[in-house]
């Protein structure tokens, strides 16, 4: 990894240049960033990999980020190197990794759910 093509896009560039979350998700090699539900869930619908660090106010977090590996690859960063800067051994070690063995998760929750709600009203109605 050459960290000169690194990009970093703040929310303000996003909203600017009218940037979908999604996509910018989608279009990406790696994303550094704290594990949330939305950003996890996003990195494994498109298959990015994922380098987190630390999130100290979110209980859940160790919860989202123990299988992570099972569907994607992820690395943890440590703190110190995210502010000092130290990126490229994470961004090598999980751009390196590979698709291979991993799970595959269904990303169709939304249909699935349709799905039921029409079966309610019809038996319901």
């Amino acid at each position: 990894i050459n960290l000169k093509n690194v990009r970093i896009i703040n929310q303000r560039k996003m909203t600017e240049e009218k940037i979908q979350f999604e996509d910018l998700v989608s279009s990406s090699d790696i994303v550094l960033s704290k594990p949330g539900y939305g950003i996890i869930s996003d990195c494994i619908a498109n298959k990015t990999p994922l380098v987190h660090i630390q999130r100290w106010d979110f209980l859940e977090t160790d919860i989202l980020v123990k299988d992570l590996n099972k569907y994607i690859p992820s690395v943890y960063m440590p703190y110190e190197d995210f502010i000092n800067g130290n990126w490229e051994l994470y961004f090598d070690k999980v751009i390196n990794d590979e698709l291979r063995n991993r799970k595959n998760m269904e990303i169709n929750g939304g249909a699935i759910v349709s799905s039921y709600l029409l079966d309610y009203i019809k038996d319901n109605s």
